[in-house]
């Protein structure tokens, strides 16, 4: 679940909280929009939060990186350094690469072949989180959302030598 927008989470707010609480596994947000929905301005507390009603989530904080937790386990994870051209897409790419992450991962595997969150370790959150925001800073050094046809295997072949790794 992707919290989408500030409008959004000012608009839905307890929607969200309800759907949170009850049906969701995994959630994305940026730092403002977690903020909006809990009302709070403390990054931390606002995650700590989100963390007691969602087992695995990512939290977005622009260059100074993004926060994943795993069962009320918080790690942050670095941003990668990069000249920013435009942001758009950056949140869906994150999204993706930190899905990608989980997928891959030797975690272990639920009754529907998806990564069983309930039992995961921290280390494929917290890489999922290197993918997710390696990708992230693909997409930003570019005006556009998404990366060219012909860069694809480029950036496949350095996800595989570990380039999302500092």
């Amino acid at each position: 679940f992707d919290l989408a927008d500030p409008f959004a989470v000012c608009r839905y707010r307890d929607d969200f909280l309800w759907l949170l609480e009850r049906y969701v596994d995994i959630a994305f947000a940026n730092a403002e929009e977690v903020r909006l929905l809990f009302q709070e301005q403390d990054l931390q507390t606002c995650i700590s939060r989100l963390a007691t009603l969602v087992p695995v989530c990512a939290v977005k904080d622009g260059a100074r990186g993004s926060y994943v937790v795993n069962r009320g386990r918080i790690s942050h994870v670095p941003a990668h350094k990069v000249e920013v051209h435009d942001a758009t897409g950056a949140g869906d790419t994150y999204a993706a690469g930190f899905l990608y992450g989980l997928i891959t991962a030797d975690a272990p595997v639920g009754l529907n072949g998806c990564p069983d969150v309930s039992c995961m370790g921290d280390e494929p959150v917290i890489e999922a989180g290197r993918i997710a925001s390696w990708l992230a800073s693909k997409i930003i050094t570019r005006h556009g959302a998404q990366l060219h046809p012909e860069e694809v295997a480029g950036v496949r072949a350095e996800l595989a030598a570990g380039k999302h790794r500092f």
